[in-house]
């Protein structure tokens, strides 16, 4: 099967009203978890300054490929290149509104995934629970890492 077979197949019509639809969902899904959104061409779609985590976001309003979120490789490299320059740590975050009703999805990582294989959340405030336990857990292993290893050099 050619390139432009494959494209053809996997092409679905996305109406005004879908789009309009995934534009809220990040502007909502920002102020819930306390976030803002970013310009059109920056790397992720929402920052949470106070706990220093870029979010890539997807919504699936429609998908030839079930229960999956994709990243290109060229937004892999500026992702990569935007989350080393500024210490932060990256999600992904899925908007599922195929049944309906929005069905929410994380996981830590910025790339290609299955929805099974992420967190399902019940809210977007669910979400910003799940982060700050996540970042905070983070914050503590380092912390103990780093004092493991300060004990280490101060015996040596």
């Amino acid at each position: 099967m050619s390139y432009s077979d494959r494209a053809k197949a996997s092409y679905s019509r996305v109406s005004r009203d879908l789009m309009l639809r995934a534009s809220i969902s990040e502007s909502v899904l920002a102020e819930a978890l306390r976030g803002r959104v970013t310009p059109a061409a920056s790397p992720f779609d929402i920052i949470i300054d106070d706990i220093s985590v870029a979010i890539e976001l997807k919504v699936l309003v429609s998908s030839a490929r079930e229960g999956q979120v994709f990243v290109n490789k060229h937004a892999m490299g500026r992702k990569q290149q935007y989350l080393v320059e500024r210490g932060m740590q990256p999600f992904m975050i899925a908007i599922d509104y195929r049944a309906g009703e929005p069905a929410y999805y994380i996981r830590e990582g910025v790339a290609s995934y299955r929805l099974k294989n992420m967190q399902r959340c019940k809210s977007p405030r669910a979400m910003r629970m799940y982060l700050n336990r996540y970042v905070r857990a983070t914050a503590m292993a380092l912390e103990i890492a780093t004092g493991a290893q300060n004990a280490a050099f101060n015996d040596a």
